[in-house]
């Protein structure tokens, strides 16, 4: 039996990336993040400013995570925030959501970059 990862993408199919390599590719990751119209037409929309208040809230996120995790002396991040918080079950969900997140979107991370 033939594996998935074996069929695809299929043979006939164009790649998402075309003949793309990893550069380009990045770039406009990097673009269509921080503009949605790419860089074109940026600055009259006042996309910048709208990226510079999503620094603003992650900055406050951080910051956050960096005075819960003062009163803490053993690691465990949002597991251990939430598992003092709100209790063994909260944690546990947060603690496997954490980790399902991280595995998720490094192995997206990874077949978008090897398919470029």
């Amino acid at each position: 039996m033939v594996g998935f990862a074996a069929r695809w993408p299929p043979s006939n199919a164009p790649s998402p990336a075309g003949r793309s390599s990893r550069w380009p590719l990045t770039t406009w990751w990097a673009a269509a993040c921080t503009s949605c119209g790419g860089s074109r037409g940026a600055a009259r929309t006042g996309q910048p400013l709208a990226v510079a208040a999503a620094g603003v809230a992650a900055l406050a996120i951080v910051l956050c995570f960096a005075e819960a995790s003062s009163h803490f002396e053993e690691p465990g991040s949002a597991y251990l925030y939430a598992r003092h918080a709100f209790g063994a079950f909260v944690g546990f969900e947060v603690g496997w959501m954490s980790w399902l997140a991280r595995v998720a979107s490094v192995a997206s991370l990874s077949v978008g970059f090897a398919q470029a």
